[in-house]
């Protein structure tokens, strides 16, 4: 995922003359719960997402996520941030 998230900052910052990345974070947890001694439930649950910032001029843009990642939806996220780093620095 790493190197998928490597490549397409690389390709998206020939296009763009700006700063850019990407974050992806893995949530896990483990929950159980006992009544009078015994083990009634225990989960696993996890959560996962990623999010893209970028800079144009003095204004951040972010754009985040939740679906499974891939190259195309990390290049829209990347598309996103950056308009909306482009729509706050009209005012700046």
């Amino acid at each position: 995922m790493l190197e998928m998230m490597g490549e397409v900052i690389e390709e998206f910052s020939k296009k763009e003359p700006l700063f850019a990345d990407i974050r992806h974070e893995v949530r896990k947890s483990s929950r159980m719960m006992a009544q009078n001694g015994r083990l009634r439930s225990f989960t696993q649950p996890s959560a996962t997402g990623t999010v893209a910032r970028a800079l144009v001029g003095e204004c951040w843009g972010q754009a985040s996520m939740t679906r499974k990642v891939t190259e195309m939806r990390l290049y829209e996220l990347l598309e996103t941030a950056v308009k909306m780093a482009k729509a706050g620095a009209k005012y700046s």
